[in-house]
């Protein structure tokens, strides 16, 4: 008896646990918005850092004539483009449509990337993506970009693709030989990379 109200205990106190790790990625994926993530520091080494400058719901206009997209299933589809010069800048926030004030980047120690995108939804069923992670392997010249998408308000994403832009801005030590940027999207719960090109 003694042993089957332990097994019972251990039991429902996994139950438990499990339920309330579950309920804290829910909160963590609901209560997060993409201008909360602006300023996010994705990439740090000492004082060296990557970190999110910007981010809106707009793409250039012939995004889908300019864009790799992915010849196997998901056809994500990604346009980026690096920024060394103030001018620069200023061309590639015309270009991609960004309505907003272009943030500050000082273009003796950073530069810019601008990474186009296509996430899920519009209003409710809207489920924006945010950029979670960024790695660098400097050996390889390569960084690799890693999007989430955060949950709608009704706990679901409609199947309708719509614009994105993020911004990044990045110590120009650290980005200084980076040839590739790999994107990595989750689809159906499978991390997908897809390795693009950096235009200027």
């Amino acid at each position: 008896m003694k042993r089957f109200v332990f097994l019972l205990i251990f039991v429902c106190t996994g139950v438990f646990l499990a339920s309330c790790d579950s309920n804290d990625k829910d909160e963590q994926n609901n209560a997060t918005t993409v201008d909360e993530q602006i300023g996010k520091v994705l990439y740090e080494n000492g004082d060296q850092t990557i970190e999110l400058a910007a981010s809106e719901k707009n793409l250039p206009a012939k995004f889908e004539d300019l864009a790799l997209e992915r010849e196997e299933v998901p056809h994500f589809q990604y346009l980026i483009k690096k920024a060394d010069t103030q001018s620069e800048y200023e061309d590639a926030w015309g270009f991609y449509e960004l309505d907003g004030k272009a943030p500050n980047i000082d273009f003796d120690s950073e530069n810019a990337y601008f990474i186009g995108m296509y996430e899920s939804g519009e209003g409710d069923g809207n489920c924006p993506a945010i950029i979670k992670d960024i790695q660098l392997d400097r050996d390889a010249k390569a960084m690799k970009v890693f999007i989430v998408e955060l949950i709608g308000p009704n706990d679901g994403c409609d199947e309708m693709a719509t614009p994105r832009t993020h911004v990044v801005k990045a110590n120009k030590d650290i980005s200084q030989g980076i040839e590739s940027i790999t994107m990595v999207e989750e689809y159906i719960n499978n991390p997908i990379e897809t390795e693009v090109p950096v235009g200027n």
